[in-house]
């Protein structure tokens, strides 16, 4: 079973902001980082998906600060 951080990650890398949303909702933590260092926002950003890139910049403004190594 993936922990709440897992599924957030895993939601942003397909796009799913529902997902997403639930993950944190779970306890997940919005500035959790993929194995590269690539949070949410990032992986929302690299589909173009504005709104998901807001989503989590609304629960925590630091997320946009964190590098893009995709």
């Amino acid at each position: 079973m993936l922990t709440p951080n897992e599924l957030l990650i895993m939601s942003a890398k397909t796009n799913s902001i529902v997902c997403a949303l639930n993950a944190i909702a779970s306890g997940a933590d919005v500035t959790a980082t993929d194995e590269d260092g690539n949070n949410a926002a990032i992986w929302f950003g690299f589909y173009n998906n504005l709104a998901g890139v807001l989503a989590m910049a609304e629960k925590n403004p630091a997320v946009l600060l964190q590098s893009n190594r995709i």
